[in-house]
């Protein structure tokens, strides 16, 4: 029973505090957006160089990309 008592503490301090958090200023949101547009466009170039090469050690490296770009 005190946990939840601590849960609903913890609610309420978070949603009645009286400093408001700050916004995301535009340039942040506008790098966010930018970053989030190149990683799509990447994908799709990363598919093609993937079936257009017979090189292991390319393939391997553009396997990688893909990876770090789908998370």
């Amino acid at each position: 029973m005190a946990h939840k008592i601590e849960v609903f503490m913890a609610y309420f301090k978070t949603r009645f505090d009286s400093e408001p958090k700050p916004r995301l200023h535009i340039g942040e949101a506008m790098g966010c957006w930018t970053y989030h547009t190149a990683i799509a466009e990447e994908i799709p170039v990363l598919e093609i160089a993937k079936n257009s090469t017979f090189d292991n050690i390319l393939l391997e490296l553009i396997k990688e990309a893909k990876e770090i770009a789908s998370e």
